[in-house]
């Protein structure tokens, strides 16, 4: 039978994120949704990323996410900040980059050389009952008029939000030191990039898996 799995902020985390699919042992019937932040503050980004297109060839129904992390690097690559970006910069981005671009070069590979992979991640993708998203939702606005910046930065009032939401939203992006499950919301983001657990869900059931 095939599985929904989420799967929160991986972080450059790359013996954290092979151990959980060791555990997870995901088939290509499963789906798996992959809730962004890949890259930046860990020490193998390029791993990470390097992993996640061999899982996307195995199991091609995997859906990865983009987050705040990804779209800070894109927008230094092809964005508004391209223009002042060099790829041997030692400064990178802010909040990582550095360790991305040094996980990079240590692999001997061109982080520009990936950009149609992180160019065709989406903000969100939803099921029925869940709406999966980086950071989570405007509670006063539409699932399908949610704001790119909302989807990959909002904290509050989403994570304050007292009142029924339209789905269940699955999220990352705000760390709590274990998985936040409530009515709701699901919140994914264990702190792998601070020595914490990278974590997944097994989706109706709410079934916790994580490596430490």
């Amino acid at each position: 039978m095939s599985r929904l799995i989420a799967i929160g902020d991986i972080h450059g985390e790359y013996d954290k994120l092979r151990g959980l699919l060791d555990r997870i042992q995901p088939t290509p019937d499963d789906q798996l949704v992959f809730l962004g932040d890949y890259i930046d503050r860990g020490p193998k980004s390029c791993e990470v990323v390097l992993c996640l297109m061999d899982l996307l060839a195995a199991c091609p129904r995997t859906i990865l996410l983009q987050g705040n992390h990804e779209q800070c690097m894109l927008d230094h690559l092809v964005g508004s900040k391209a223009a002042r970006w060099q790829d041997d910069t030692r400064e990178g981005w802010p909040d990582g980059g550095a360790e991305t671009l040094a996980s990079y070069r240590q692999n001997q590979i061109s982080l520009r050389d990936h950009l149609p992979f992180f160019t065709r991640m989406p903000l969100s993708w939803t099921t029925e009952t869940f709406f999966f998203c980086h950071a989570g939702i405007h509670p006063q606005r539409a699932l399908d008029a949610q704001r790119p910046s909302d989807l990959l930065h909002i904290r509050h009032p989403f994570l304050s939000w007292p009142h029924p939401l339209p789905k269940i939203i699955v999220h990352g992006h705000s760390y709590t030191p274990d998985p936040f499950a409530h009515p709701h919301r699901i919140g994914l983001d264990t702190g792998s990039r601070l020595g914490g657990p990278l974590t997944a869900v097994i989706l109706p059931e709410k079934s916790l898996l994580q490596f430490t």
